[in-house]
This record gives C-alpha cells, sequence and structure tokens, in this order.
C-alpha cells in the first residue's frame, strides 16, 4: 500500500472456494459507498488493484473451478476483467462493471464456450434431455439492491449456438408424415431428434428472452422460428416455418 496523496494499493488473494456474491462482498469492502454523509474523501481517492483465484467456486448457485479474476476499484467504481471459470463443462470468459451506492449497478459482458447443454438445461431445472455443446456472448445491465435483484431485472442482448447433439422428445418427423396423410414410421415414438446446428440472436428484458432469427437445422428438415420464452413460467410462445429435406418431400 502506498499511502500518498492517493491510496494505491495491491492485493493479491487465493481462496480454497469463492462464491460470486463473496467476491462483490469484498469489492465492495474497497470501493467508497455513499452514506448519507456523502462519500468518504479519502476512500474516493483511493486506487486498489486485486487479483483473486481459486479452485472452486459457485456462481449463482452453480459450482465452477479455476476461478480467477482481476479487479480494479476507484471512488465507488469497480472493473472486473477479466472474469474467468470453468462451469457447465465449458469456460466463461467475460468482464463486470459495477458502482455501489444505494442501489448495485451492473453492467457484465459475457463470453462462453463449450458448455455442456445437458448439464445446463439440468441446472435450470428442466426435466428435458436437451443435448450438445453451447457457445455464446452477451452484454447485459442492471440494478438492484442485491446481487439476486440484479439478475431478475437484467437487460441485454446476445448470440448462442449449439452443435451436436438431440432435440429431446420433439418427434417432428412423426408429426409430419401424418399431417402429409402418409403412414407414421413403425414402432415407439422416438426419443428426439438429432441436430446438427442450432443459431440465434436474442434480446433479454422483463425476466422475457425474445428471438426473431432461431435457426435449427437437422438432417432432415430445417426450422426457422422466432418467439419469447417467459423465464418466471417457462412460457414459450413461438411461430415458425418448417422445411423439409428433399427425400421426405419426395415421399
Amino acid at each position: 500500500v502506498d499511502l500518498g496523496a492517493r491510496v494505491m494499493a495491491t492485493v493479491n488473494a487465493e481462496a480454497n472456494e469463492l462464491d460470486l456474491d463473496d467476491l462483490l462482498a469484498l469489492a465492495a469492502a474497497f470501493t467508497a459507498v455513499r452514506g448519507e454523509g456523502g462519500e468518504d474523501a479519502a476512500a474516493a481517492r483511493a486506487h486498489t488493484t486485486v487479483t483473486i483465484s481459486a479452485p472452486r467456486a459457485r456462481i449463482a448457485g452453480a459450482p465452477a473451478a479455476r476461478f480467477e479474476a482481476s479487479l480494479l476499484a476507484e471512488g465507488t467504481d469497480l472493473r472486473v476483467e477479466p472474469l474467468r471459470f470453468d462451469v457447465f463443462g465449458g469456460r466463461y470468459d467475460g468482464w463486470l462493471d459495477a458502482s455501489f451506492g444505494p442501489e448495485l449497478d451492473v453492467r457484465l459482458g459475457v463470453g462462453v464456450a463449450n458448455l455442456d447443454v445437458a448439464q445446463l438445461v439440468a441446472y435450470g431445472g428442466s426435466a428435458t434431455a436437451l443435448t450438445g455443446r453451447l457457445y455464446g456472448t452477451g452484454r447485459f445491465g442492471a440494478r438492484g439492491r442485491d446481487l439476486a435483484d440484479v439478475l431478475a431485472a437484467a437487460r441485454g442482448v446476445g448470440e448462442i449456438s449449439l452443435a451436436g447433439g438431440t432435440l429431446p422428445s420433439s418427434d417432428v418427423l412423426r408429426v409430419v408424415l401424418r399431417f402429409m396423410g402418409r403412414p407414421a414410421p413403425s414402432g415407439p415414438s422416438s426419443a428426439g431428434e438429432v441436430y446438427t446446428s442450432m443459431a440465434a440472436s436474442f434480446a433479454l428484458a422483463d425476466r422475457a428472452v425474445r428471438s426473431d432469427d432461431l435457426t435449427v437445422r437437422t438432417p432432415e428438415f430445417d426450422v426457422f422460428a422466432r418467439g419469447t420464452l417467459t423465464l418466471p413460467t417457462r412460457t414459450l410462445d413461438a411461430h415458425a416455418d418448417l422445411v423439409i429435406s428433399e427425400r421426405l418431400s419426395a415421399q
């Protein structure tokens, strides 16, 4: 710590386990949070750099590993970059800006790679068997009294893509053949359709996710869809165009 006209501090920390809430609490300790009498003048001039790592972590309740972050605190403002950790079998690499005061104001940049979709949907409480690997980017922002309020009020935009998985119990081919007046395949209903890719851009607001360009490609059909997913109720309102393969069209 350099106790000059402006306090300059450097902190290196290691933890055996860390929660993201703990990280924000640690960061808040190095910022000049405004009180009724205004922010402390000395704290407002402080410049603090913190690097922290942990082999295990919890992010919004999900288990994570290989956590690492670099924090820069100046006055009431905080910058976290990079913010990296392993989660759901893949890697998160992003950044976070926060301002501490009567409310927590957060801006977040997200980058995820090679996430296991099956683990992700299971964590979200879904009983479906969607599989594959997920990649995505996004930018989000929100404010609230604590991290839970911030997550509930988040708004932003992003892009995602999935590859090499299955759609659970969609049974699109059986439905299409019946609609065209053709006999459905014999035997029990399929466990799902194999897809080669899924991709979409989306907007998040008011706890709902909307996309106007969801594309699903499989060996026998393509789907071009738009719709809204309401997160609290997991209600999906969607409209789609279905394009079937030449082989099916020939039937």
